[in-house]
């Protein structure tokens, strides 16, 4: 039930059908130069620039500016050919795209980008909301170069662990069934998640799922066996609970003793009589001596056990510390 708004895309990129949209891809080091600045565009990286193109849309304008800047140098013959091949390359990459088929909501982006750690977020946003889950249309992203302007839709936590590992749960047997795996990939995640829940908190765990995740979905771990047999996770783990602004579970502090209290009652027994030895320290548990009988010179006890209690069935009157 938790699973069933899952669009049909979603469950394409999650299972390694046709992406119905292509994923927005990070640049290497040297398009990055040229995407900061198109003046570095030159005649040795031409080639650069048009796949700087292909992957930011929104930079097509400046860098085919740019090109036509280099066409009145003048140049070298073969510099215009291949500048002017760079332009009719970009042309064309702009005809395609007004074809359809880029990313064109939030939703679709974290759908074909992050689908096992989207299809955890559905679930765990039906489990606190409930099933009928209806998308906001208003979220929007910008295909051009794959930034957001209106901000994406709120992930929303888990508020208690119950509800985590029930949500991890689902996630579990909906991802094997439609990837056709066995549950045992998923054993060390689901316990990874339920250790985060008992050493920290709630927030920290699912932060921990989610990025688990993410990492998986980003294609540098074939799957998830594969992140964890190299460690990944510890280095994840460590970042989220580091990064965390919600405290960790703390024991209960006890400050005092929460022992029930002795009503004292007489001490029958002669002085220097015996002592029951019953009462203890509550820090260290070793019997407390009595004070007036090891006092020089001694004093009658005042710390008599009482009568009607099963505990002190055959030493009623006896003092309570040890002697």
């Amino acid at each position: 039930m938790e699973v069933r708004n899952v669009d049909g895309a979603h469950i394409d990129n999650l299972v390694g059908g046709i992406n119905v949209v292509d994923p927005v891809v990070t640049l290497t080091a040297a398009e990055q130069a040229i995407f900061d600045d198109v003046t570095t565009i030159n005649g040795t990286n031409l080639g650069t620039a048009r796949s700087v193109a292909e992957k930011r849309p929104a930079v097509r304008g400046v860098i085919t500016d740019q090109l036509n800047t280099l066409l009145n140098g003048p140049p070298a013959a073969a510099t215009v050919t291949n500048v002017n091949s760079a332009i009719e390359a970009i042309r064309a990459l702009n005809v395609s795209d007004s074809a359809g088929g880029a990313v064109t909501s939030t939703a679709e982006y974290k759908q074909v980008n992050f689908p096992m750690a989207t299809l955890l977020q559905s679930i765990i946003k039906a489990v606190e909301k409930g099933t009928e889950v209806i998308l906001d249309q208003r979220e929007m992203l910008d295909p051009s170069n794959g930034k957001k302007y209106i901000p994406f839709d709120r992930a929303t936590k888990a508020t208690c662990d119950a509800n985590l590992m029930y949500g991890v749960h689902i996630f579990v047997v909906a991802v094997t069934a439609l990837k056709k795996e066995v549950p045992q990939v998923y054993h060390t995640f689901s316990n990874e998640v339920r250790r985060a829940c008992v050493v920290n908190n709630t927030a920290v765990a699912h932060e921990y799922a989610d990025a688990i995740l993410r990492a998986v979905d980003g294609g540098v771990y074939a799957n998830i066996k594969v992140l964890f047999a190299s460690g990944e996770h510890n280095r994840i783990y460590e970042e989220v609970r580091d990064n965390s602004k919600v405290k960790p579970h703390k024991p209960d502090k006890i400050t005092g003793d929460p022992r029930a209290r002795i009503k004292f009652g007489a001490v029958t027994t002669p002085l220097g009589g015996p002592g029951a030895a019953v009462i203890t320290d509550f820090a260290t548990g070793r019997k407390k001596k009595c004070t007036r009988f090891h006092a020089s010179p001694q004093a009658p006890c005042s710390a008599g056990l009482p009568d009607g209690d099963p505990r002190f069935v055959g030493k009623v009157g006896w003092c309570a510390f040890e002697h």
